[in-house]
């Protein structure tokens, strides 16, 4: 199983985080040791990229929006990158006041057709998996079962996250928002949380279930595949990265292009743009987008700007 549900909840758990009805909040198991525990209380090193002109400096760096506890990673190059910024450019620059809106769009989009089910079209197979699933993140049944099925497949994994310990207001976004506004500097955002919500409201019924298909069949890896994530991360191996997410999507390559594609090739836009005007900053996104064939490093490339890994060594 190639794991296609952690770049869904990699997109979109901050901005639904944000709106976890009371049942979700109370179904998640207590946290248990996992193999991610293994990488606790470590200094890491992830990767960081720069482009820069006489007087402009953009940093690129990759994100985790959730991780486990005790990973140091603001030290070295990435925090002498941050520090030396004017301006953090992240996917979205206040989460907090975009939940009205997440929370109006769920509303609005995230239920099913009155009479239909979220088990319509399911083999006998498919219907027990979703069973289990449904036992093991203690989701109340009558609860999920009327949902969309990519509404379904988000709380199903943020409920899992939460069982593993994992928590978006300790993820690298959330800190590196918080050092931005501590220091007063601008802090901006490629999208807001109800427009990446609005890229799953908008799927084509087929796509969505094949998004629900994808979250039961990959679960039992998830737990490995989120390790092995963390760990490339963590070491800076944004080529393991590119291949993960790669191996991922191909068989949905319309989810690729929404998801990642097509805002990779807008955030290069922007970029390019903005290595006209003055100044340094600090932009830090999924580190999934900067990874593979169509990382936005790429889409730099073809506009004529040709970014420089920054070596980043563990401080002795």
């Amino acid at each position: 199983m190639k794991s296609r549900w952690i770049i869904t909840v990699s997109l979109a758990s901050m901005a639904l985080f944000q709106t976890l009805p009371a049942w979700a909040q109370s179904s998640a198991p207590a946290p248990v040791a996992s193999p991610t525990a293994a990488v606790a209380q470590r200094t890491v090193t992830p990767a960081l990229w720069v482009l820069k002109d006489a007087d402009t400096t953009i940093y690129l760096f990759g994100t985790f929006h959730f991780l486990p506890p005790g990973l140091n990673w603001n030290l070295g190059p990435v925090k002498a990158a941050f520090d030396s910024a004017d301006t953090l450019k992240l996917e979205i620059a206040n989460l907090e006041a975009d939940t009205p809106a997440i929370a109006a769009l769920i509303a609005e989009k995230g239920k099913l057709a009155t009479g239909q089910t979220l088990s319509d079209g399911l083999n006998t197979a498919q219907q027990a998996n979703l069973n289990r699933v449904i036992r093991e993140t203690n989701i109340p049944p009558q609860a999920i079962s009327s949902l969309r099925p990519w509404l379904a497949s988000l709380y199903m994994t943020v409920t899992l996250y939460q069982k593993m310990g994992l928590d978006p207001t300790k993820g690298v976004d959330k800190t590196l928002d918080g050092l931005a506004r501590a220091r007063n500097i601008p802090v901006e955002g490629f999208e807001t949380g109800a427009e990446q919500i609005a890229f799953f409201t908008n799927m084509a019924p087929a796509q969505e279930r094949a998004l629900l298909l994808s979250t039961l069949e990959d679960w039992d890896q998830a737990q490995k595949t989120l390790d092995g994530m963390v760990n490339a991360w963590a070491r800076g191996d944004a080529n393991r990265i590119g291949r993960m997410l790669s191996d991922s999507l191909r068989s949905q390559p319309e989810l690729e292009r929404i998801l990642m594609t097509d805002r990779n090739s807008q955030w290069a836009d922007w970029i390019g743009a903005r290595m006209a005007t003055p100044g340094t900053v600090f932009v830090a996104v999924g580190a999934g987008h900067l990874a593979g064939p169509q990382s936005v490093q790429s889409y730099l490339r073809k506009k004529g700007f040709r970014t420089q890994r920054v070596p980043n060594r563990t401080p002795r």
